[in-house]
């Protein structure tokens, strides 16, 4: 069943991804997205109901009002490297490297976990050489912070709330008996905690309230949780991801300095690996269409970079390096002192695209991979 919603907008990409991105979140699962001229496609299995209809066209009008073109800039994509054409993920699940438990969600093994514990290792061993301390953090995070310090109001529809049993015998028994998952609503409830959407909100949940006599930085790897609705379709994109990150915390000219230098060591990792990437300023998926301005102070502050990998079979390119700037929201937020001008700042290194990247351009032959490359993450 197709769904048209027509914007009236001719020759604005820009917007016509914002909303394909946003929409993606509200669909049923198994719906397709697409966008042609000013058109939005939207196909599913059964009609949308009228009040998912009158949803998204609410959130287009509202966005429509709301939405100034924000001026991005781009360094020169490299796409002459790749060798390889073909989707890795037939050839991941046919050998089990990929098991899927559910849509967006995968057990790992075999070479491709190989490559992503190597991966990690060589920027765990990057950031010590930079002077971090490690931790080792949990899965969960406190929903109170995560209102306080604006997570939950960007990204509502990212969120994934953990819930536990109503404590009474009656409830108890029920869910003993349990027979199926409909019912399941009525015996459950929120515990103020949340699944971790990203592992730099550990380090700030851990210096709460803390005085830094000095710069700092943390390294750690965890699991991330992110629902992302339908386009959870290969590991470009999944629910619950690994990453590596490395959190600086300082006066704004350190962390400053610190930043631009890991985005420049980036690039040239890349360049040495012979990587096809491109490097842009960026902007979050801020869900609410009154976002704009946020979207706005990002890219004129160049508070994100990522750095892009291409996938040849897609021919489009996946971020899997974020490298942000909070300023000084979040030491503000969780009351982190430290003299004038402490700010603080994450890069996050995504495993499964990394991984996913590195399959997509050169294939399952390791013979055919750069020399670097396996030189560099000691791969036989």
């Amino acid at each position: 069943m197709e769904q048209i919603f027509t914007l009236g907008v001719v020759n604005n990409k820009e917007m016509l991804t914002l909303l394909e991105t946003q929409i993606r979140y509200l669909l049923p699962p198994k719906s397709k997205i697409s966008t042609e001229h000013s058109d939005i496609r939207v196909t599913s299995e059964n009609d949308l109901p009228q009040a998912l209809i009158d949803n998204i066209q609410g959130l287009i009008d509202e966005t429509k009002k709301s939405y100034r073109k924000v001026n991005l800039m781009q360094s020169k994509a490299s796409t002459e490297h790749s060798i390889f054409t073909q989707d890795p993920m037939p050839v991941l699940l046919e050998s089990n490297q990929l098991v899927q438990m559910m849509p967006g969600i995968y057990t790992y093994s075999g070479a491709l976990l190989e490559l992503m514990q190597k991966l990690d290792e060589f920027f765990r061993q990057y950031a010590l050489r930079e002077g971090a301390s490690e931790r080792l953090y949990p899965n969960i995070l406190p929903v109170n912070s995560m209102i306080e310090n604006g997570y939950v109001s960007g990204f509502p529809h990212h969120a994934l709330f953990v819930s536990m049993a109503h404590q009474d015998s009656d409830t108890l028994k029920s869910l003993s008996a349990l027979k199926d998952i409909e019912s399941l609503n009525d015996l459950v409830s929120t515990n103020g905690i949340m699944l971790a959407p990203t592992v730099c909100h550990h380090c700030f949940e851990e210096l709460k309230g803390a005085k830094l006599e000095d710069n700092m930085i943390i390294t750690s790897t965890g699991k991330c949780h992110r629902f992302e609705g339908p386009s959870a379709e290969d590991l470009s994109r999944t629910h619950i991801f690994n990453m590596r990150e490395i959190v600086l915390f300082g006066k704004s000219s350190w962390v400053h300095k610190n930043r631009l230098k890991i985005k420049s060591d980036c690039e040239a990792l890349f360049e040495r690996w012979q990587l096809d990437y491109q490097v842009e300023t960026a902007t979050d998926p801020f869900f609410p269409a009154g976002s704009q301005n946020k979207r706005n102070f990002q890219a004129m502050n160049q508070t994100k970079f990522e750095v892009k990998l291409y996938l040849p079979f897609k021919q489009q390119s996946i971020s899997a390096v974020s490298i942000n700037n909070h300023m000084e929201t979040l030491t503000e937020s969780y009351g982190i002192k430290g003299g004038k001008n402490l700010i603080s700042s994450c890069v996050g290194f995504g495993l499964e695209r990394l991984s996913f990247s590195i399959l997509s351009q050169y294939g399952f032959d390791r013979g055919n991979w750069p020399d670097t490359l396996k030189e560099d993450l000691v791969l036989e």
